[in-house]
Formats: structure tokens, C-alpha cells, sequence
């Protein structure tokens, strides 16, 4: 069987498309291939039936080109695993012995009749940026006759679209059906091209690339990567993580790397419909993967009908390494930090610290390094000692190489914020950050910390507001907007969002912790010792959810219970870190103010972060009219 004009066939437990140039499963389950390995397959299938030579093979799939016998056997190989014949022999592709291959199946074209194939070199195909409709079959005539055809299917497109546009003309009075602008967009995690060959990394930090430069153009809101990164299942269906998303597009696609080459699929859906905006394959080295992703975010820009500025275009290539090895341990680095455990964050850090000594230069490098840091003394409970003072440097080192990285002044927002309790100084940061990219929800989140802190609440629940509109599946995002409800006495504005938290993630910590803080403000004593038990265990320990548990205890009159917690507490100092504000705590709830006071005192030199919170925290009602609270309180700007 010889067909080439054809657009469906179907075999097996497959159906190709060939104008669309998608091969699936019957079920509809699509499956990836690189171009020429669908070139191969398609050749082979229009030709069912026929011994094909391994030159009239390579001769169709790489036209022009001088190429390897091994290229073919290659692709043959992706194939034959591909279609999961490896266990039942070769069942669809045939070995010729010293010839070639033959396609052995049965294959069936429903019901098409034969139409005008647009006659392109698949070399031509990969390199442009046509959308699928455009994309033949690969001829099998002699070069004068493919000339030829070229030329007839030219006059075909030409008539074609005159008569388009004449039809067109004719009904201008029309008004067109007006699709709804997209300005929310997700980039799913990538998935391999072969299941057997997932390298989670590379596929999580391809997202990760692409959302940052993406997150360049301020006219588009971008998911961040800690909301899709859920979505990194083989068989997520892509539109139906974007209605869970709530975004009107989402790109995906498959990316394999090979030796020195990557080899990426994308497309980009429109939520509402399923309608393709744009598709792209490319093969290309991995010394040219930074190219590669910047041409990426542009055509989704163009297909978004977003333009990037010359700042924005700018702000989307800054900072990043020419080493493909340094850039490899970034994404690892990254990878790493995002499962935010003291484990995973160390082993993050060392990925980073690589990838610097390998480009001394690559400022992002030191950016998410910086952030890393940053992010110790409030989940894993490090002396802010050792940390803040390295995460400064390694954000103003990151500035000092390129000053325009959001990121980077985040960090210092942060630090300034949580430890030099430099409240103009972090608001400055926090705003220029977010100048630089309004989707950095980091930023975002600290400054509504900031102002929540300094008791600017109507600001700081505006700033929560945004950070749930950039992230909306964020348990984050959400237990801290309730906390600035909290500050603001909005508590049950801020239960629905605790609410919301635990419904994306049961066990989130933080979630807990505040609801126990609300049972407190109740005088519910059993509730809230139950959701700080709760925040205890899911946190691994957290000092500061033992802390509020044995403040609870005692105000609940089990002072046993209370005094064996700080008994606890006690016999870890000098041996690791324990915030002086968590052994305050519980002397608070004992009733014990001068030992109280005398535990601030020390979490003021210790620049214990949960110092910052002294305005607003409702545990230290009780010392508020104490002078020596007073003092504190005045001595870093709260009062």
C-alpha cells in the first residue's frame, strides 16, 4: 500500500494524524515523538506492505542531508518501544535482512479520499514555527517531481487563501466571534518522551525557565512552579490542570536530553476549548537550550498576543550562565529547595554552590542560593546568625553582577525584614522587586508580612490578595493571607481560608498553627492543643508549634503538661538552636513574666525572626503594659 495523500490511518492500538502530525492511542492518550522519529513512522505506514531500503528511508526522512545509517536505526529502535512491541516481536515493524524495514501491520484509512499534500522537508518543518495544520507527510518522489508538486501545492495555498480572503471581504459586516484575551498561563511540568527515560529535574526545571521568563511580561500572569509542580503526573491531562488552575492557558509538552542534544515538544492550549494557539518541536544542542527557551517564551508571548518590552525582553535573558553543566546544577538546585525539608534545601544549596564555582558569573545562581538561606531560620529552625548574614551576601552579590533580579532584592526584603528589622529598608526591596516582576509571589508575600507586622492590615491583606491571585492552589498563599485577617481580627474571614488551605493539603503545618491560634483567641483550649499537636507532628517538630502547644496546655490548666514541654525545650539549648521566643512563650502562658521578659531579651540578641511579629503576636498581650516590653518593642521600631 502506497498512500501519500491520506490524512488519518490507523493500526493496531494507534491512530496517526498525519496533517496534525500526532500519534495516539485509540482511547485518545497521546503519544510523543520527536519529528524524524514520527517521519520514520509515518513514511513506513504510508508505504505498509512495501520493503523499504535503508536509503530510500534515510533519503525520505532527511532529504538533502548527508546522515548516519545509524540516525534510521535509531529511530526505528524509539519506535519499536515506543508501541510497546518489544515483548510480542516485532509485530509492526519488520527487519528486512540487508535491505531494510517493512511495515507488517495492518493499517486502515477510515473513509478518506486522497487530498493535496504541502510538500516540505522535514528538516524545513523543525526549524519553523508553523502550527500543526501546516505540517505534510514526507514525499517519496525524485527531486524534479517533489519540485513540482511544491509548485502546484503553492498555486493551490495561493487560490486557497484568495478565495478566503475574497469570502472574507464579503462578510466583514460580520462581527467576528471575539475569543476572551488569556492573561493567566501555566507551564506544566515536561514530561519524558519515553517513560523509561524520566529525568524529573530537567523536565521540573524546564517549567521552572519558562515561568521565570514568562513572568517577565507583566501583562500575563504566570502560575508559579510551586502550583504546578502537583501536576507532574505522565498521564495529567493538561486541560483539566487548568481548570484547576483557573488559567485560560497551559503549555506543555516533552523534553528528552540526549548525549549533547535536548530534544523539546510544546504546546500551548487554550483552557476553554482545547484550541492549539501555537505548537513547537525542536532538536537542538543542549549548549543551545537558553536559546531555545527564550525563543519559546517569545512565540507564546506572540501567540498570547502579548509583546515583551525592551526591559522585559531584557529582564527574560537576564541572569542566567552559558555553561550548560553550571545551569544543569542550578535546576537541580532548584528541584531541590522547592520540596522545602532541611534535607532537601541543603542538598539544594550544594547544587548551587557547583554551579557558581563552575561560572562565577551566573547570578541567578546566587539569587536562588540567597533564597535558600533565607528560608532556614523559619522552616528548619537555624540560627538566624548563620543565615541571614549569607543569604545577604549571596542576594548582593547576585545584584552586584545584575541589579535588575527580582529575586534577589526579595531576599533582602527579607533579611531586612526579619532580621535587621529595617522596616524602610525591607519596604524598599519588597517594592522594587516588585517593580521588577509583579508575579514574584516571594516578594509579595513578605511585604504583606511587613505590613501586617508594622500594623498596616488593609495593606497587607491587598498584598495577600495578590499573592492568592498569582497562586491560588497555594496552602501557603492562603494560611498567610489568614494571618493578616488575624492581625486585622478578621478570624472568621480567615477560617475559610485556613479552610481552603487544608483542603489542598491536609497535613500543611502552618494551616494548623494558625487554627490554633484562632481556638485561643475562643478560649477554646482542647481545639486549639489539638491543631498544635497537629502542627507539631505534620512540621517534624517545629519549635514553634511545641511552643504555642505548651502555652496552650497552661493556659488550659495542665501546667504539667506545660512545663514538661519547656522542660523539653530547655534541654536542647546549647546543644542546636532553640528560639528564645519559643521558650517565652511558654513562660507566658505560666504566667511567669519576668522569665518571660528575660527569654525576649535573649531572642533580641539571638535576632530571633518571630521578634518582628512583638506588634501583633496576641500571645504577648499579656506583657504589653510592661516597661521592659515596652522598651523592646520601642527599641526596634513597633512601638
Amino acid at each position: 500500500m502506497s498512500v501519500t495523500g491520506l490524512r488519518h490511518f490507523t493500526f493496531g492500538d494507534f491512530r496517526i494524524d498525519a496533517v496534525a502530525r500526532e500519534l495516539s492511542r485509540r482511547d485518545g492518550t497521546p503519544v510523543a515523538l520527536t519529528p524524524r522519529v514520527f517521519d520514520t513512522l509515518l513514511y513506513l505506514v504510508q508505504h505498509a506492505g512495501t520493503s523499504l531500503s535503508k536509503d530510500e528511508l534515510l533519503g525520505a526522512i532527511w532529504p538533502g542531508r548527508v546522515v548516519e545509517e545509524n540516525n534510521l536505526t535509531q529511530s526505528i529502535s524509539i519506535l519499536r518501544k515506543v508501541l510497546g512491541i518489544e515483548a510480542e516481536g516485532h509485530r509492526y515493524i519488520a527487519t528486512e535482512p540487508g535491505r531494510g524495514y517493512r511495515f507488517v501491520a495492518d493499517v486502515q484509512t477510515p473513509g478518506e479520499a486522497p487530498t493535496p499534500a504541502l510538500v516540505e522537508s522535514a528538516e524545513a518543518i523543525t526549524a519553523s514555527d508553523a502550527p500543526p495544520s501546516s505540517v505534510p507527510e514526507v514525499p517519496r518522489a525524485p527531486v524534479r517531481r517533489r519540485r513540482f508538486t511544491r509548485l502546484v501545492a503553492l498555486a493551490c495555498v495561493v487560490s486557497i487563501l484568495a478565495i478566503a480572503g475574497i469570502a472574507w471581504l464579503g462578510r466583514t459586516h460580520e462581527a467576528p466571534a471575539a475569543a476572551t484575551p488569556v492573561t493567566t498561563i501555566a507551564v506544566l511540568p515536561f514530561k519524558p518522551l519515553l517513560p523509561a527515560d524520566r529525568d524529573e529535574v530537567l523536565e521540573m526545571g524546564t517549567a521552572d525557565t519558562l515561568i521565570a521568563k514568562l513572568s517577565s511580561n507583566r501583562r500575563v500572569i504566570v502560575r508559579p512552579l510551586g502550583s504546578v509542580r502537583r501536576f507532574d503526573q505522565l498521564d495529567q491531562d493538561p486541560l483539566a490542570a487548568g481548570r484547576a488552575l483557573n488559567v485560560g492557558a497551559v503549555l506543555e509538552g516533552h523534553v528528552q536530553r540526549r548525549a549533547d542534544h535536548v530534544h523539546l515538544t510544546a504546546r500551548l492550549l487554550r483552557v476553554a476549548d482545547g484550541a492549539a494557539l501555537w505548537s513547537g518541536t525542536f532538536d537542538e544542542r543542549f549548549t543551545d537550550v537558553f536559546a531555545l527557551q527564550d525563543a519559546i517564551a517569545e512565540k507564546v508571548a506572540a501567540a498570547l498576543s502579548l509583546k515583551f518590552d525592551r526591559d522585559e525582553q531584557r529582564a527574560m535573558r537576564a541572569g542566567y550562565t552559558r555553561n550548560p553543566d553550571a545551569y544543569l546544577l542550578y535546576l537541580q538546585g532548584r528541584y531541590r529547595i522547592g520540596k522545602v525539608t532541611p534535607t532537601e534545601i541543603h542538598a539544594g544549596m550544594e547544587a548551587f554552590r557547583k554551579a557558581i564555582d563552575l561560572d562565577p558569573t551566573f547570578a541567578l545562581a546566587y539569587a536562588s542560593l540567597a533564597e535558600a538561606y533565607r528560608r532556614l531560620p523559619i522552616t528548619s529552625d537555624v540560627d538566624p546568625k548563620d543565615a541571614f548574614p549569607l543569604a545577604k551576601a549571596a542576594a548582593q552579590k547576585a545584584l552586584e553582577i545584575d541589579d535588575n533580579l527580582a529575586d534577589a532584592h526579595s531576599v533582602l526584603g527579607w533579611v531586612a525584614f526579619w532580621y535587621d528589622w529595617d522596616w524602610a529598608t525591607s519596604e524598599k526591596e519588597f517594592l522594587r522587586a516588585i517593580e521588577l516582576n509583579p508575579s514574584v509571589t516571594e516578594a509579595h508575600l513578605g511585604y504583606g508580612h511587613l505590613l501586617a507586622c508594622i500594623g498596616r492590615n488593609a495593606e497587607a491583606i491587598e498584598q495577600g490578595a495578590r499573592v492568592r491571585e498569582l497562586d491560588p492552589l497555594s496552602p501557603l498563599a492562603n494560611s498567610v493571607t489568614a494571618f493578616f485577617l488575624m492581625s486585622a481580627d478578621r478570624n472568621d474571614d480567615a477560617l475559610a481560608l485556613l479552610d481552603k488551605a487544608l483542603a489542598i493539603a491536609p497535613d500543611f503545618w502552618v494551616a494548623r498553627l494558625h487554627r490554633g491560634f484562632i481556638a485561643l483567641d475562643a478560649k477554646n483550649y482542647p481545639n486549639a492543643i489539638a491543631e498544635f499537636a497537629a502542627a507539631r507532628d505534620h512540621s517534624g517538630g517545629s519549635m514553634q508549634a511545641v511552643s504555642m502547644l505548651g502555652y496552650a496546655k497552661a493556659l488550659a490548666g495542665d501546667r504539667a503538661g506545660a512545663q514538661a514541654l519547656l522542660e523539653q525545650l530547655q534541654q536542647q539549648v546549647g546543644q542546636r538552636y532553640v528560639p528564645a521566643t519559643s521558650i517565652a512563650t511558654i513562660y507566658v502562658g505560666l504566667g511567669d513574666t519576668d522569665h518571660a521578659i528575660a527569654w525576649l531579651d535573649r531572642a533580641y540578641d539571638q535576632r530571633d525572626v518571630r521578634m518582628a511579629f512583638l506588634k501583633v503576636d496576641h500571645r504577648w498581650k499579656p506583657l504589653r503594659a510592661d516597661a521592659r516590653f515596652i522598651a523592646l518593642a520601642t527599641s526596634m521600631g513597633l512601638q
